[in-house]
């Protein structure tokens, strides 16, 4: 396949997905549905059918640990490339910006990406054939979302009590890859299959159900984020030059130094891709929340009107940088 074959297989499911996000914008900004409709799809996700799809994954990935010797680095490198990033956004940012508190920000915004969500509908968008790779996003997101729920708060409110909220730390994706992992390590899934009830298996009656379920979850996933970014106000940047050095080395400057390294790391190639896909992410949608609850009203103003430029910039960066990753894949680079 030429370059613009490959560019166009990349972005149809762009498109695609920023149709939805685009209609889910425009449905609850606008008050066609209520966000008690999208505070109850959100929990739909979080606590049914993404642990379902998790669960349900883990224990039909008979050959995960075979294909992927390497797979126990996911989390660690995960954690490495954020360390990276908010390094990189905060010596950038300390040579663009004179306020300290907006380094600060510029540190926090790099260093925590979307690592689950986004992440996920991408690799099943793209990578259609590769069907193992949202379990492994999934697996590295076992490193990340402890410190986006204790860090994060911490380095953005002018004071911590040092309070520690287990309840977003140990949350049910979080839970749901640990047991998958767990029951698919006890080889459940021979078990399961040889108990028969009838003419159906344990697989057929249990499993196969929890799967029919998460296959929800891509969908509703977009649904979720056009409706969180739709909370967001429009309006022109506070901090014009903050917000050019963020959107810059977030979505060019980090993926562009994930491409010159990743690469060469011995690891298999689906691990590097999950990995890359990752170096590519906007940052986390859960930093609107906690710039509500726990930053200053300027900064959480900033981290806001922020995060919705990045998303609606990041459909141009994610349909190069995943242009040039299919190149390397189709000519065997990676």
């Amino acid at each position: 396949m030429n370059f613009y074959e490959i560019l166009w297989v990349v972005l149809i499911p762009i498109l695609k997905m920023g149709s939805i996000i685009g209609g889910s914008y425009a449905i609850f900004k606008y008050k066609l549905l209520s966000y008690k409709i999208h505070n109850i799809l959100s929990k739909l996700v979080l606590y049914i059918t993404l642990p379902m799809l998790l669960v349900s994954s883990l224990i039909m990935a008979t050959d995960l640990l075979d294909k992927y010797p390497h797979w126990y680095w996911l989390p660690i490198i995960a954690v490495i490339i954020m360390c990276v990033s908010g390094f990189v956004g905060r010596t950038i940012a300390g040579l663009t910006l004179k306020k300290k508190k907006l380094m600060t920000i510029c540190f926090v915004m790099c260093f925590f990406h979307n690592a689950g969500y986004f992440p996920l509908v991408i690799v099943a968008g793209i990578f259609p054939k590769l069907p193992d790779l949202g379990t492994l996003v999934m697996i590295s997101v076992i490193g990340v979302s402890p410190l986006l729920w204790t860090l994060s708060p911490y380095l953005i409110s002018e004071k911590s009590d040092g309070k520690i909220n287990l309840k977003k730390v140990i949350n049910p994706p979080v839970v749901s890859v640990i047991l998958g992992l767990t029951l698919m390590m006890l080889n459940i899934h021979d078990t399961l299959i040889n108990i028969q009830i009838s003419s159906y298996t344990l697989i057929d009656l249990i499993v196969t159900p929890m799967r029919s379920v998460g296959g929800l979850t891509v969908t509703i996933i977009l649904i979720v984020l056009g409706g969180s970014l739709s909370k967001i106000k429009v309006t022109k940047p506070s901090e014009p030059r903050f917000l050019i050095t963020y959107l810059s080395t977030k979505l060019l400057i980090i993926p562009a130094i994930g491409f010159l390294v990743i690469p060469h790391l011995p690891l298999e190639q689906g691990l590097k891709i999950v990995l890359l896909v990752s170096t590519m992410q906007p940052t986390a949608l859960a930093m609107t929340v906690q710039a509500k609850e726990f930053a200053p009203t300027d900064i959480g103003e900033v981290i806001s009107e922020s995060l919705l430029y990045v998303y609606i910039l990041c459909g141009i960066t994610l349909t190069i940088f995943l242009t040039i990753l299919k190149m390397m894949i189709s000519s065997n680079v990676l």
